[in-house]
C-alpha cells in the first residue's frame, strides 16, 4: 500500500521513508493517523515503535508533493529472514518474540475509548470531535493523552471502489453497533 524508500544519509543515520499509494486510503487521514498512532503507542503506553523524524499529511504543503512520513530505521534482523525449519523449537526467533507480544496485545486490549474510529492529534480532526474525550468515561485522562482525539476511520472498506466520493459516515462511533451500522 505504500512505497518504501530506505536512506542512508551523510551522517551515518539511516531512515525509512514512506508515501502511501492511492489503494492505500485517504493519504491525509492515513498519514495523519499513523504518525498520531505511533506517537500515541511511544510517548502514553511506551511502546517500542519507530520515531517519527518528519511527516505531512497534506500534499500541497509538502515540500515533495506528496504526503510521506520519515522514520527511523530501527535495527534488528527481519524474522522471515530466518530458516525456521533448520531451528529447534526453543531456537526458533518467532517463538521467542511471544512473550513480548503478548505483553503488547494485552496492554492494547485494555485500552477503552470514547469512540471507535483511528487516533489523529487533536488538531487533525474536525472541530466538532476536538472536544470530546479519548478515552471512555471512566478512564482518567493523562496531560499526554489531551493531545489525541479519535477520528474517522481509515479501513479500506469506507474509502475503496469509489466511497471515497459518497457522503457516508466514517465515524467515529459511540458503539460498536453504530460502527457496524455504518459499514453497510
Amino acid at each position: 500500500m505504500n512505497r518504501v524508500f530506505s536512506l542512508q544519509l551523510d551522517n551515518d543515520k539511516q531512515l525509512i521513508a514512506k508515501i502511501p499509494f492511492p489503494v492505500a486510503g485517504p493519504k491525509h487521514y492515513c498519514t495523519a493517523s499513523e504518525v498520531a498512532t505511533l506517537d500515541f503507542l511511544r510517548t502514553e503506553l511506551h511502546l517500542p515503535v519507530p520515531r517519527i523524524r518528519a511527516w505531512c499529511s497534506r500534499a500541497e504543503s509538502s515540500p515533495v508533493g506528496t504526503e510521506y512520513i520519515m522514520y527511523d530505521r530501527i535495527r534488528g534482523v527481519p524474522l522471515d529472514s530466518h530458516d525456521k525449519t533448520e531451528l529447534p523449537v526453543e531456537d526458533d526467533p518467532y517463538v521467542e518474540i511471544l512473550p513480548a507480544l503478548l505483553r503488547i496485545e494485552s496492554t492494547l486490549a485494555r485500552l477503552r475509548f470514547s469512540q471507535i474510529g483511528n487516533i489523529y492529534y487533536r488538531e487533525d480532526v474536525s472541530e466538532e470531535l476536538r472536544n470530546r474525550p479519548l478515552y471512555a468515561p471512566d478512564v482518567p485522562p493523562t496531560a499526554n493523552s489531551e493531545r489525541f482525539r479519535i477520528g474517522p476511520t481509515t479501513d479500506r472498506e469506507f474509502w475503496r471502489a469509489g466511497r471515497a466520493h459518497l457522503d457516508i459516515d466514517r465515524g467515529p462511533c459511540r458503539c460498536a453497533v453504530g460502527f457496524v451500522f455504518s459499514m453497510r
